[in-house]
């Protein structure tokens, strides 16, 4: 244990001394200075927002379009699936409340109204998208000016 507690505290002597050295040494060539900083200040905020303004344009919201593509897909199966469960039931509609499957028939309307309300919100949300868009574009290029 000593050993090892005496080979911690060389391992962190070297790496002090090593940042030490580093500290002093001069800049590479081609590296900026503080005092052209300020010149190229300006570049890098335009770079950074070309860049925010690109990775929206073909990432971020393609992306966001394609999740909620799958979304609304995945919402209209459910529905589409649980309206055949529940005329699956049909048979059992004529015993009323003494249907042995009455509480499963009403399980399967609630989940299917749950389903069509989660797919008009979805809808909602997609009929929002172009506004969405449109505002987004529009606060990133103003970062470009």
């Amino acid at each position: 244990m000593r050993s090892f507690a005496v080979a911690v505290v060389c391992i962190t002597l070297s790496a002090a001394a090593r940042a030490e050295q580093v500290e002093h040494l001069p800049s590479p060539p081609g590296t900026v200075d503080d005092s052209e900083c300020a010149a190229c200040e300006p570049q890098l905020v335009t770079t950074l927002a070309q860049r925010q303004l690109s990775h929206y344009l073909y990432v971020t919201y393609p992306n966001y379009q394609a999740e909620l593509a799958a979304r609304v897909k995945m919402a209209q199966a459910n529905i589409d699936m649980l309206a055949a469960r529940l005329e699956a039931y049909r048979p059992f509609r004529s015993f009323r409340h003494y249907s042995p499957t009455w509480t499963a028939q009403q399980d399967t309307r609630l989940a299917l109204l749950a389903a069509q309300q989660d797919l008009d919100a979805l809808r909602r949300i997609e009929a929002e998208l172009p506004r969405y868009h449109r505002e987004n574009v529009a606060r990133l290029t103003a970062a470009l000016r």
